[in-house]
């Protein structure tokens, strides 16, 4: 029997610009109404994560 596993994929793009209803983004392939999140760049929090996350590697 063949085995099933979900799969989901990450894709970023950039938003360029927007109005009242709707965003404005770099790329081909996304349709209106499709789910989405947004994503920030925050060196600080990624850097604390990576802290956090080094700090509970030493501790196994």
């Amino acid at each position: 029997m063949e085995s099933v596993r979900r799969m989901q994929f990450h894709e970023f793009h950039e938003v360029l610009g927007g109005d009242e209803e709707y965003l404005f983004v770099s790329s081909v392939g996304i349709e209106t109404g499709e789910p989405f999140r947004f994503y920030t760049s925050d060196s600080q929090a990624a850097l604390s994560s990576c802290n956090k996350v080094s700090d509970n590697l030493r501790h196994l």
